[in-house]
């Protein structure tokens, strides 16, 4: 790596050539490129690299629920990047390739003052609809409002496919009806919720309702 003197048009940046020019500790710097390894990816690498791609599959999935939920920690690290640390160290279980998801350990939310889901319910209504319910608080603290959104994960690990709602049904509602893919018939979901204020600056911490058989 080497410096250099920015010309009449200012520093560059950028891949030239072999080489590329950037920025380190504020001294313009030019280095070559990185050699593509020829070393085929050690057993522990490979391990790593399944249970990556399979913690950010249900990332993906969820991404939306995420954001709101992470919204009131996240500041300049992204509410993706927070959720992904934390289901990659606490909620993977198995072992390389058959990893599954911790049921036990799953979190949507970083809890910000506001109660949390007062004896949730989830049964199924119809056919193809499941609905969860819950009820009020009537000690809730002065965070908590009729007014909070609910957000609902329904999740199957046999087809590794989610539902979402995102803030359609406020807590005064006391109950939430979601339809599911034909597909899901006769497999078992597993549900999470939490609240979030309108504003999404107050959330709840993430509540496991239960697992229903579709």
């Amino acid at each position: 790596m080497g410096t250099y003197q920015a010309g009449a048009f200012g520093p560059f940046s950028g891949k030239i050539g072999y080489v590329v020019a950037t920025k380190w500790k504020g001294v313009n710097v030019v280095r070559n490129l990185p050699r593509k390894s020829t070393k085929e990816p050690g057993v522990g690498q490979l391990q790593h690299r399944d249970k990556f791609a399979f913690v950010m599959m249900f990332v993906h999935q969820v991404l939306e629920l995420l954001v709101i939920g992470h919204k009131n920690v996240s500041g300049k690290v992204n509410a993706e990047n927070i959720a992904f640390k934390y289901l990659f160290a606490h909620a993977v279980k198995g072992d390389h390739p058959d990893y599954k998801l911790d049921i036990a350990q799953i979190q949507l939310s970083t809890w910000s003052k506001m109660d949390r889901v007062m004896r949730p319910k989830v049964v199924l209504a119809a056919e193809q609809e499941v609905q969860l319910s819950w009820v009020m608080d009537e000690w809730a603290n002065r965070y908590t409002s009729p007014q909070d959104l609910a957000y609902i994960l329904l999740y199957n690990p046999s087809k590794a496919a989610a539902v979402v709602s995102c803030g359609m049904v406020k807590r005064e509602a006391l109950q939430a009806d979601l339809f599911v893919p034909a597909s899901f018939e006769g497999d078992v979901v597993h549900c999470w919720m939490f609240f979030a204020s309108e504003n999404g600056k107050l959330v709840s911490e993430t509540s496991y309702v239960g697992e229903i058989s579709c």
